[in-house]
């Protein structure tokens, strides 16, 4: 059906024509007469081409033949259709806005870029109006080429296309060594370190344990030596001792629970296994983490109180 309306257009412009050149063979002066019917055939000519390149989808060279058709000197009917396509081919038509950048993301302003083979073009951030279909972009800067190909839709309009050209830098890598080294000798891991916080609150914590309950046996000893002797020692003063006694007990083990997870964490860190045989073949290291140790244990009635002392 449209390719039938087209023929029958293109018969009737034909008409009108060949019309209007026979006016112009009449009445036209001399020099005129060769002129008039070549400019009718250029119109109907154009008129023709277009109409075939729009269907076989080239919109490029559709609208180039729609704007020779156009001109004032082609006949009305001939012009007026023209007019008409050459609008709904500018809608249809697509185009792509090209750039190249490297693969830090800067603008390469020197680059060139091939569409389809065609001779290279600048960079120069304006659209291109292509075809729709697919097409393949060569973008060159130096030695360095990429090629891309890509689907431009009808109908759509400055769409983006970006080649990237150089090589991405490579990035720094460290070998096992190094990280081993680093965990061992180096800064410590974030377990060996609350490892040895916790160790050294534990320490504190039996430190503190110790001193109190020593405290508290020589508060025993006075009541012993006073009040004991006729049992006249009041029930707040037993029971100020026996309170002090009984904290003193339960920060040692507090203290002594803290001492061993700290130990646990320590050695069970990453690289921990590795830290302690280290440390097991140069003594002279382990004198960083652990300086002194002692130990004290003091008798009380019904039990005993000990006490650790550690020191970095």
């Amino acid at each position: 059906m449209g390719s039938a309306r087209c023929r029958s257009r293109l018969r009737r412009a034909a008409v009108v024509a060949a019309s209007l050149a026979s006016l112009g063979v009449a009445f036209a002066p001399t020099h005129a007469v060769a002129a008039a019917p070549n400019q009718k055939a250029v119109c109907l000519a154009a008129y023709e081409d277009a109409q075939r390149l729009r269907v076989a989808s080239k919109l490029v060279a559709a609208r180039e033949q729609l704007r020779v058709c156009r001109a004032d000197a082609c006949p009305a009917l001939v012009r007026n259709e023209c007019e008409k396509w050459l609008g709904e081919v500018a809608e249809s038509l697509p185009s792509v806005v090209l750039s190249a950048r490297d693969p830090g993301g800067k603008d390469l302003i020197d680059a060139t870029v091939s569409i389809d083979g065609a001779a290279p073009r600048g960079l120069d951030g304006k659209s291109v109006d292509v075809d729709p279909g697919s097409h393949t972009f060569r973008f060159q800067r130096s030695k360095d080429v990429k090629e891309e190909r890509w689907l431009v839709r009808q109908g759509e309009h400055n769409r983006v296309i970006v080649g990237v050209l150089g090589e991405s830098p490579s990035p720094a890598v460290s070998g096992p060594a190094v990280a081993s080294g680093a965990a061992v000798g180096g800064q410590p891991s974030s377990q060996r370190t609350i490892g040895l916080v916790v160790g050294g609150v534990g320490v504190v914590g039996l430190g503190a344990a110790t001193v109190l309950a020593l405290a508290a046996n020589g508060e025993v000893n006075t009541l012993r030596e006073t009040c004991g002797v006729g049992q006249k020692c009041t029930q707040d003063q037993v029971d100020a001792v026996a309170g002090r006694r009984t904290i003193a007990g339960v920060g040692a083990g507090l203290g002594g629970a803290a001492l061993v997870a700290g130990v646990v964490l320590f050695l069970t860190a990453p690289g921990g296994e590795r830290a302690a045989a280290s440390l097991e073949r140069r003594p002279a290291d382990s004198a960083r983490f652990w300086r002194s140790w002692t130990w004290s244990a003091s008798p009380l009635p019904g039990g005993f109180v000990g006490g650790a002392r550690a020191s970095f």
